[in-house]
Formats: C-alpha cells, sequence, structure tokens
C-alpha cells in the first residue's frame, strides 16, 4: 500500500515507502501553486511505478514520465500503471538516470518536476538492514561510494546534462537518506534547499532550475 492504495509488489522492486507521500498530498506547495501546477513530471528510478501513479493521480492535468534502469522493475510499474488505467498518463522509460530520456527528434525530454529516490544505502550497511529489506533488490536500495554514487552522478553533471531536462521554471527532488553529512561535505560551495518534513528521519534536498548554471561538482 501507498497513500491508501494498493500496488502489486514482487522481489523486482521495493515495498511502496517513501517521504514524497508528504509533498505530493501538499501539490509540492511552496514551490507550485494551484494556479501554476508542473504540467510534466519525471519519476527518476520508479520501481513499482507508485509515486509516478500518485503523481498523475493528484496533477491529473499532468503528463507523466517514470524511468527505470531495471526491465524487470518497468514490468512491474506497466502492470500497475494498467491497474490504475493510467496507460495514456505515464509514459514509462528504460533509462539510467537521464541518460536515454530524449524524444524522436534525439532532443532531451523537459519536465517541469523531476523527483528521485534513488539507492542511496551504504553496502557496509546492508546486514544491519531490516529483515524485509533483504527479499527486495539490492540494485534499488544500495549504491557505491556510501551509497551515494548516483546523487554525485546527478549533482555532478548537473550544470550540463540535469538543466537539458529541467524547465526554466522547474525543481529537482531528491530522497538522500542519511546523506545530508556527506553530501553538504562534497559540495561545500554550494547551499541545497533541505526540506523540513514530518517525518524528521526523511531528508530531501531541492534545487532549482535557475540554481543549475553555477553548479559545479
Amino acid at each position: 500500500w501507498f497513500m491508501g492504495q494498493p500496488y502489486y509488489v514482487d522481489e523486482r522492486v521495493l515495498i511502496p515507502r517513501s517521504p514524497f507521500a508528504e509533498l505530493i498530498a501538499q501539490h509540492f506547495e511552496p514551490w507550485y501553486d494551484a494556479d501554476t501546477p508542473p504540467s510534466s513530471i519525471l519519476d527518476i528510478g520508479t520501481g513499482s511505478g507508485c509515486l509516478a501513479i500518485a503523481l498523475a493521480q493528484h496533477f491529473p492535468e499532468a503528463v507523466i514520465g517514470a524511468c527505470d534502469i531495471s526491465m524487470d522493475a518497468l514490468s512491474v510499474a506497466a502492470r500497475n500503471v494498467r491497474d490504475y488505467q493510467l496507460e495514456d498518463r505515464i509514459e514509462l522509460y528504460q533509462s539510467d538516470l537521464l541518460d536515454n530520456l530524449k524524444d524522436e527528434t534525439g532532443a532531451p525530454l523537459r519536465f517541469d518536476l523531476i523527483i528521485s529516490n534513488p539507492p542511496y544505502v551504504d553496502p557496509a550497511e546492508a546486514e544491519d538492514m531490516p529483515q524485509e529489506y533483504h527479499h527486495e533488490p539490492a540494485m534499488a536500495l544500495y549504491a557505491p561510494n556510501q551509497g551515494m554514487a548516483l546523487i554525485e552522478r546527478m549533482l555532478d553533471t548537473a550544470s550540463e546534462h540535469l538543466s537539458q531536462h529541467l524547465s526554466p521554471d522547474g525543481y529537482l527532488f531528491v530522497e538522500v537518506g542519511n546523506g545530508r553529512r556527506l553530501i553538504d561535505q562534497t559540495w561545500p560551495r554550494h547551499r541545497l534547499s533541505w526540506i523540513e518534513m514530518h517525518n524528521q528521519e526523511a531528508v530531501l534536498f531541492t534545487i532549482a532550475c535557475s540554481e543549475l548554471a553555477d553548479w559545479r561538482g
């Protein structure tokens, strides 16, 4: 279950759980308001598709993209998208982060809002994880470099790569687990906007597209 709705899951995807539920329920206010909601949204690392489906339901006028590197995960996401009859609203892409997100002319697909819940757990912590995590795909949980490898890829290429996929007034939101200290140490010259959540264990940051031009790893 996620945000009060059931989803099909198996060993190919994570069990639905994400602090993004809070932001989705709030329609990402104050970054967006009712008069100017995002018209196109991307979920990077969609897994079961639960976030993409929740986004489609809370932003009924928006086009939703959902990508994952795992074809197995995309098969599960496709089943859930069909179950909620959202095939005409949600487009699924096989992509390693943003690498394959291009239109028929080869131009980068652009979105008003991009969210990501990437793998961010340090593999050294695997044995200490709760038992339920041991039945989930390792590639969806763990990342090298103390769990920061994929987040580093996103941020190190933000100015030249991510900026091609975000609308000028758009925002990127990323969940990072307990990685805030490492991120602040790695990019000390940049001040990410850390989001205060009701669940104080949840750690997410946001970056505006307008800030990406000055971003360098």
